[in-house]
């Protein structure tokens, strides 16, 4: 399952990888079964390194990150002060988060990098990189066309740049990935035409994540607060925390908040002291608005026998979600995406399955409840309304007796009143 946190978590980002992982390097041609890659930065504040995002290639990969501060040559990535390391086994490719047990500390223009040795059983290209190429194609009529990757060599090399982006065999010996030279494959067609591809590695798809100094982190940036749950603040400096729920009363943190009982929202500020730990008095606001939680319809989907679309929400009532079917339709399928267990009218159904319900004219609306453990259920009504076309029904050229019989006829056996949309002629083509 993929999981995602709230900017708000972090507040910078260091990497070099603009345009994200779109190859993978090696060591060895045929690949290398260890090897150590690294970024080096340089921080832009003072604060702390307490997250790292890396770009697994190779599935089954271990990987052991080191972070080393103060960096005595920029072009030795292990050339600082070496902490604790942080080791994970990745069962999957892709972007993952690795939180490291003990934050880092960095201060304003130190040189710091993030080193990670890769490891598996089997020879990979475990080095997950940008990834430039351009194709020119020559035809044997002397007429030439040019193709690119999905980001050009020429944007690769806004942002690469030596003393950015290393790899080594052993973690001693270090190599520059900007010195590493295109690569030119050609190939001859049959037909006399000739394909050359010019192919050139970029930075390395690591990236830290890192908090300002004084900074008030919380528990939760989510929207809203089940009862009884309740919002952690902390000071990575350490430094006492204040808080106010009225922005006019302060009081010094000591336990965790919660949503008093007879409230609807809490509005949560905090900051820092840090003129306690020495480290400024600047007093930097942090703010928070959480709503009481309940149980939520994400989505309602609905699918008759021609068309598929969204129920949308009434302007004047949110918990009214209208769709329209055609005259006749017997049949609506909906597929509701809620936050705990669905009931539709007296069916328990599950949230992203869909079901399958028999309209009756008499009665358009439809009660659909969301329910979660300990909360409040959520009600809502699906309203289906219907629609009759005005004008030429049976597309004849002429809107007619006959056409009005039937307009009569798809009337009388639907029995609606008061739920009829009726189009012109005009709107039916429009």
């Amino acid at each position: 399952a993929m999981q995602a946190e709230s900017v708000k978590c972090h507040d910078r980002l260091y990497q070099h990888d603009d345009f994200g992982c779109s190859g993978r390097f090696s060591f060895a041609e045929g690949g290398d079964t260890s090897v150590t890659a690294a970024n080096v930065f340089t921080a832009e504040e003072d604060g702390w390194l307490t997250s790292l995002l890396f770009c697994n290639a190779e599935p089954g990969t271990k990987a052991e990150f080191t972070v080393y501060t103060g960096l005595t040559d920029p072009g030795h990535p292990a050339s600082g002060t070496a902490h604790e390391a942080a080791s994970v086994t990745f069962e999957r490719a892709g972007y993952q988060t690795v939180n490291l047990e003990a934050p880092v500390s960095l201060t304003e223009g130190e040189v710091f990098s993030v080193a990670v040795k890769l490891s598996g059983e089997t020879q990979a290209a475990r080095i997950p990189c940008e990834f430039a190429t351009q194709t020119v194609l020559t035809r044997a009529d002397g007429t030439n066309e040019s193709f690119d990757s999905s980001f050009t060599m020429e944007m690769l090399g806004r942002s690469f740049a030596a003393g950015q982006s290393f790899y080594s065999q052993d973690g001693a010996l270090w190599y520059d990935m900007y010195n590493i030279e295109p690569k030119t494959d050609t190939v001859t067609e049959a037909d006399g035409s000739t394909r050359e591809t010019v192919m050139r590695y970029g930075n390395l798809c690591l990236k830290a994540l890192t908090v300002d100094s004084g900074k008030v982190q919380f528990s939760t940036y989510k929207k809203s607060l089940a009862p009884g749950e309740t919002v952690t603040l902390t000071s990575l400096d350490q430094a006492p925390i204040y808080y106010t729920l009225d922005g006019t009363t302060w009081e010094l943190y000591e336990e965790p908040i919660a949503m008093p009982e007879d409230a609807d929202e809490l509005s949560l500020s905090a900051y820092a002291d840090m003129e306690i730990v020495g480290m400024g008095n600047d007093k930097v606001l942090w703010s928070h608005r959480y709503t009481k939680r309940t149980p939520v319809l994400t989505s309602l989907l609905c699918r008759d026998a021609g068309f598929a679309a969204y129920a949308e929400p009434d302007e004047d009532d949110p918990s009214v979600l209208t769709y329209t079917v055609p005259a006749g339709t017997k049949t609506l399928e909906i597929v509701p995406t809620a936050t705990g267990t669905v009931t539709v009218g007296e069916t328990a159904c599950t949230s992203g399955q869909p079901l399958t319900l028999t309209l009756d004219p008499q009665q358009p609306d439809i009660s659909v409840t969301v329910e979660e453990e300990g909360l409040a259920p959520a009600v809502y009504t699906l309203r289906v309304y219907t629609q009759f076309l005005l004008g030429d029904v049976d597309d004849d050229g002429d809107a007619d007796a006959a056409d009005a019989s039937r307009i009569l006829q798809a009337a009388a056996e639907s029995g609606l009143t008061g739920t009829v949309t009726v189009l012109t002629a005009s709107q039916q083509t429009a």
